[in-house]
């Protein structure tokens, strides 16, 4: 099931890559842009980020492991409030979240692994 889900997450990064015409990892996307913006600090500044990924990640597994269904819609309302185009595709990512984490047989390991990658790339 780890294989099922890892090919969801390549599978959204392909539509990813033709709905934003851009071919590279989010991760080397944020990091150029913090070369731009920030110089010398951009690698302090993205493991910074990625730590932040790493956080959300486990907030959105306990989301998902403990049943908060209202969270759902609370993840996509916050996303809403900060940038609205993002937030229906937030709320169709948590629904894929919910499938994988499903098809892991709850597996909160192979589970974890599967969306931090889904958040960093």
């Amino acid at each position: 099931m780890l294989f099922i889900s890892i090919l969801i997450v390549l599978l959204f990064t392909c539509v990813e890559v033709k709905i934003d015409h851009v071919a590279e990892p989010q991760i080397y996307q944020e990091y150029n842009k913090f070369i731009q913006r920030y110089g010398n600090k951009a690698l302090i500044i993205s493991i910074f980020r990625n730590l932040y990924y790493f956080v959300e990640t486990i907030i959105v597994l306990l989301i998902i492991a403990l049943g908060w269904n209202w969270s759902f819609i609370n993840r996509g309302l916050g996303h809403f409030l900060s940038h609205p185009q993002g937030a229906i595709y937030v709320d169709i990512w948590t629904l894929v979240e919910g499938l994988i984490y499903i098809l892991s047989n709850k597996n909160v390991y192979s589970t974890f692994l599967v969306f931090f990658l889904m958040f960093i790339f």
